[in-house]
């Protein structure tokens, strides 16, 4: 998908996104939004696989709309055998089997906020659930 043919909010997402994580692929929604998987986000040590593709939606109002929720494998299991964390549950997401992390910025500023820093929430997350 070219930036060109996006909203210039959804289209600086991408380039953030890509920028800061790289392994971008981005598709149309059909609302005027974009579904992105970045492929590449480091899930800590505490889950295997330690490397996870992590989807979401940006919505055709970002960035106005937080986004929410956001999607990892299937295969996404903890090392120590603890239960998960109540934000991680499964799912099925666009005809697929999916985690769902339901992490979401309360206090959703646009223009403070973006889908990079709030991926990076959600790295983060992962690396220190509570």
């Amino acid at each position: 998908m070219s930036a060109l043919e996006l909203a210039q909010p959804l289209a600086v997402a991408l380039d953030e996104l890509n920028r800061d994580f790289g392994s971008l692929h981005a598709e149309p929604d059909g609302s005027g939004g974009v579904v992105v998987t970045v492929g590449s986000v480091e899930a800590g040590e505490r889950w295997r696989p330690i490397v996870v593709p992590i989807e979401f939606q940006l919505l055709y109002n970002y960035p106005f709309a937080a986004i929410y929720p956001y999607y990892t494998t299937i295969e996404l299991q903890r090392v120590d055998g603890e239960p998960w964390p109540p934000a991680l549950q499964r799912v099925e997401w666009r005809g697929r089997q999916m985690v769902q992390i339901s992490l979401r910025s309360t206090r959703w500023q646009p223009g403070i906020e973006t889908a990079s820093s709030s991926l990076a929430q959600v790295r983060h997350w992962l690396h220190n659930p509570t």
